[in-house]
């Protein structure tokens, strides 16, 4: 099942856990309607589950579906390029408050699609069960990361799947 779950401002609030059957990588997303409307394409904030449950990370992430399609091969490497474009216009605050900026993610996934999430990240926080933070850390993390996607949507556009 997916849905939104409403919007602020520019931002919409979007999940999924699968539609037809449970996703392997479960999300929560956050998408500035300045850069995407869709999740498959654009880059957004989004909490990504690791396939086994073991953890959650918050990422800033692009969708990847639009851009599996259009490649068949090198689709990943075309993910790569784009998260270390925006991963460099990032504020250097994000990687100094301890966020892996600019390094692929792992989200321990089996499938294709949910193999190029780990390429596509710009930006992440990972979180492992049993060592997850307050929820004033989770949320201070949120914050950080929304207020630095806000700042580098304007300046670093999606521009297709090409």
């Amino acid at each position: 099942e997916s849905g939104t779950l409403g919007s602020t401002g520019r931002l919409k609030l979007r999940w999924s856990v699968g539609q037809g059957r449970w996703a392997t990588v479960p999300w929560i997303s956050m998408l500035d309607s300045r850069e995407t409307e869709k999740i498959t394409e654009g880059f957004y904030v989004a909490y990504l589950f690791r396939e086994d449950m073991s953890a959650m990370a918050l990422t800033l992430n692009q969708g990847s579906s639009d851009v599996m399609i259009s490649h068949k091969v090198g689709a990943e490497d075309v993910l790569r390029r784009r998260a270390d474009l925006v991963a460099a216009a990032l504020p250097p605050t994000l990687a100094s408050a301890g966020w892996s900026v600019g390094v692929p993610l792992d989200l321990r996934a089996s499938t294709k699609l949910t193999r190029a999430y780990n390429a596509a990240s710009a930006a992440h926080q990972v979180y492992v069960r049993g060592t997850v933070p307050t929820q004033e850390a989770l949320l201070a993390d949120l914050a950080a990361l929304l207020a630095a996607y806000q700042k580098v949507v304007p300046t670093v556009r999606y521009t297709g799947a090409r």
